[in-house]
C-alpha cells in the first residue's frame, strides 16, 4: 500500500514485460488484457496436448517393457525377435506421434492394450 495522487484517472500504465509499461486508456488496457489471456489459453492448450502425448508414450513403453519381460521369462530364446518387434512398434509410435493424428494414435495404443490416462 502506498499513498499517492492520481493526476489523470483516464490513463493507466500496463506492464508489457521486461520492466516496460505502456500508457493507455482503461478500455485499451482491457483489450490488451484480452489478447494476453488468449495467448495464455493457447499456450496452456499446447502444454496440455504435449503432456497428454508424453503420458501416452510413457504408458506405451511401460506396457511394452512388461510385455517383453513376460515373453523373455517364458522363452529366453525369443529375445532377438522381441527386440525387433519392439523396435518396429516404437518406430510406428514415433511416426504416429509426429503426424499428430490423435485417432490413429489412440487406435494404435488400443491395439496394443495400452490404457491412456
Amino acid at each position: 500500500y502506498a499513498e499517492g495522487r492520481v493526476h489523470d484517472p483516464h490513463i493507466v500504465y500496463l506492464s508489457i514485460g521486461l520492466g516496460f509499461y505502456v500508457q493507455c486508456t482503461p478500455n485499451e488496457g482491457l483489450e490488451i488484457a484480452r489478447v494476453k489471456m488468449g495467448a495464455l489459453r493457447e499456450a496452456k492448450a499446447r502444454a496440455e496436448e504435449s503432456a497428454t502425448s508424453i503420458r501416452r508414450r510413457i504408458g506405451f513403453f511401460k506396457h511394452m517393457i512388461d510385455e517383453v519381460k513376460g515373453i523373455w521369462s517364458r522363452d529366453p530364446s525369443l529375445e532377438e525377435t522381441s527386440l525387433a518387434q519392439l523396435q518396429r512398434q516404437v518406430e510406428e509410435l514415433d511416426r504416429l506421434t509426429a503426424s499428430g493424428d490423435a485417432q490413429e494414435l489412440e487406435a494404435f495404443l488400443e491395439r496394443h492394450g495400452v490404457a491412456v490416462p
